[in-house]
Formats: C-alpha cells, structure tokens, sequence
C-alpha cells in the first residue's frame, strides 16, 4: 500500500480530535456538578435555565456520551490496529479516523440533543 505523509497527518490529528473529545465527553460524564456552571458541563440555555433542568438534562444524555465514550475506545484500539498493520499514512487508515472522528461527534450531538430536549420540556412544564 502507497504510504503519504499528509494522510500520516490527517490520521494523527483526527486520533489526538477523538481522543480529546473523549477526554472531555469522560469529565461531562462524571463531573457535570449540580447546578449550571460556565466551565463544564452541557451548557445550552435550556440546560443552564435551572439546577433541575441541568441535572436531568446531564442524566438524560448520560447514556449517550457513554455510548460515545465506548465507541471511541473501541475505535482507537481498531485503528492502532489498522496502523500497525497497514500503515498509518494509508487510505484505509485514514477512513478510520475519519469515520471515528464522525461517529464519535455524531453521538455526543445527539446526547446533547437529548439533554436539551429535556432541559426544554422541563421549562415548558415550569
């Protein structure tokens, strides 16, 4: 397989992309604290609306930035794989970080998404 140096690129700068999303995904899903904060946490104007808003907003996506969590573990490990056995600066190294990197972005959306969904309903019900 034909090795590039601008895929070598692309594939490290998506992993270091995941892995840091994952980094941050992993703080929102233990340390979300109890009331709205300017630091961490999913911060929309639903979810920052109230401490109830923000802490079922945070419960409600939790599962989702799990899942993302997962998935991106599991990507990683797959694309050590893939880099040690066909190159990293490869085209089909370069997929995997890509569609990594989407899927990972996709899922923590879509549990933020959930929380201010949420985080709405509960402002519509006060």
């Amino acid at each position: 397989m034909s090795h590039s140096p601008d895929l070598v690129g692309l594939v490290l700068g998506l992993s270091i992309g995941t892995v840091m999303l994952l980094a941050v995904t992993s703080l929102i899903v233990r340390f979300p604290g109890d009331e709205p904060n300017s630091v961490m946490g999913i911060r929309t104007k639903a979810t920052m609306s109230s401490p109830e808003a923000w802490q079922r907003s945070h419960q409600a996506a939790r599962p989702g930035l799990r899942r993302a969590m997962w998935l991106g573990l599991a990507g990683i490990a797959v694309q050590v794989v893939v880099g040690i056995t066909v190159g990293v600066g490869t085209a089909a190294s370069a997929a995997v970080a890509v569609v990594l990197f989407a899927a990972v972005t996709v899922l923590i959306l879509a549990a933020t998404r959930t929380a201010n969904k949420v985080a709405r309903d509960i402002q519509c019900r006060n």
